[in-house]
């Protein structure tokens, strides 16, 4: 019924039930989007008949079974994203045709074996290679460091051995801090047919143990993740050649050696919404740069100026602001209306429950008596060893 239709978007909704094979009688497709919904089965291996499909989404679904080999037959295929199914095996080697491919996403899901060695040989045009979550292992082929418009690299939580290679250094467009507006929102418009935003890429990165789903903002992102493996060795000092890298994540590995001493080449926190003291501890006092700092009209504190000469808008000498009286006074507030509330509660119970108030009170008076003996025994004994006249010494 719709012979020319090139964009197809059905993500977001609740579709179950699995991806129709009628799909393919579509040739004309460019853009095919199911992501997030509730799609199962496997995925159709006719898919490989629409040639001019530059764009394939079906990330956050439940597919499953293996990747179909004849998907290496779409040439001109830009962006790849099965993230977060079930889907299994290795990836086929059929992929390796897709020499266009600038985004291969295949998070979170059950891929083993080795990473392939041809991703670094024939897909030259990847910016974006994910395989976070899955169970790859073996080494880093060598061959990834010839992957030079990569910015984006993330292999973690795998199982993968061997050492951090030092060829990582090589990343041109992360150590030139390259961008040529690739992943814009209108990167895979189609040919103009579309007015404002189609589609643009998302990617799931963690940034100090947190999940941060980088959209419009990913054009911008340099980023290397490592972490949950089983690397050994030290980290290589050429990593650091890489002046546009943003995230370095070696977290959860075997690593060990020095740190390399221009590590914190890779820390800049200007132009936020920072304020208070610059924490003290062995390692940000290290980094005695101040460029990394400004844009921060409060912040205070070595390498910038002493807390103690200028303090910040709304603060009190003593470190602590308006804001934080006001939360500790609530505090106490709190704690008072807690301990009262306590009271009131164990006097219901005992005004309500005969056996406990007797209990209770019985308890009382064992106790208070057992004092009292003790206190009357121990002056009794004083008295005896200390005296205070001739006549109670006689006694």
């Amino acid at each position: 019924m719709m012979p020319r239709l090139q964009f197809l978007s059905l993500s977001n909704n609740y579709l179950n039930g699995t991806i129709l094979a009628s799909l393919c009688k579509i040739v004309s497709f460019k853009i095919l989007l199911l992501s997030r919904n509730r799609l199962s089965g496997r995925i159709p291996s006719c898919l490989g008949n629409l040639r001019d499909l530059t764009v394939i989404d079906l990330s956050y679904n439940m597919l499953s079974g293996y990747v179909p080999m004849s998907l290496g037959s779409q040439h001109f295929i830009a962006s790849l994203c099965v993230q977060k199914n079930n889907l299994q095996g290795k990836i086929p080697m059929s992929l390796r045709n897709l020499v266009y491919v600038e985004a291969l996403d295949l998070i979170m899901n059950a891929f083993d074996g080795f990473i392939p060695w041809w991703i670094g040989e024939s897909l030259s045009a990847l910016k974006m290679l994910s395989l976070h979550s899955n169970k790859f292992e073996g080494e880093i082929p060598l061959q990834l460091c010839h992957l030079a418009s990569l910015r984006i690299l993330n292999l973690a939580n795998n199982m993968m051995t061997g050492i951090v290679p030092t060829c990582f250094g090589n990343f041109t467009a992360i150590s030139t801090h390259e961008n040529n507006g690739i992943w814009d929102y209108h990167t895979y418009a189609l040919d103009g047919s579309f007015e404002g935003d189609v589609y643009g890429e998302n990617l799931l990165v963690y940034i100090k143990g947190i999940q941060l789903e980088y959209i419009r903002a990913l054009a911008f992102l340099y980023s290397i993740d490592l972490s949950g493996n089983n690397f050994v060795g030290e980290i290589p000092k050429e990593l650091m050649n890489l002046l546009g890298l943003q995230n370095l994540n070696l977290s959860m590995n075997k690593l060990d050696g020095h740190i390399p001493w221009n590590i914190g080449n890779h820390l800049n926190l200007s132009f936020n919404h920072l304020s208070g003291r610059i924490p003290k501890g062995n390692q940000l006092q290290t980094l005695d740069d101040k460029s990394i700092y400004i844009g921060h009209d409060g912040l205070c504190g070595p390498p910038l100026n002493n807390c103690s000469d200028e303090l910040p808008k709304g603060h009190k000498k003593g470190g602590t602001t308006r804001k934080d009286d006001s939360e500790m006074l609530w505090f106490y507030r709190g704690m008072g209306i807690d301990l009262v509330a306590g009271f009131v509660g164990v006097c219901s119970i005992l005004y309500f429950k005969d056996p406990w108030r007797y209990a209770w009170f019985g308890l009382v008076e064992r106790v208070y008596n057992k004092l009292w003996v003790t206190v009357a025994i121990k002056a009794n004994q004083l008295k005896r060893k200390f005296p205070r006249n001739r006549f109670e010494e006689n006694a």
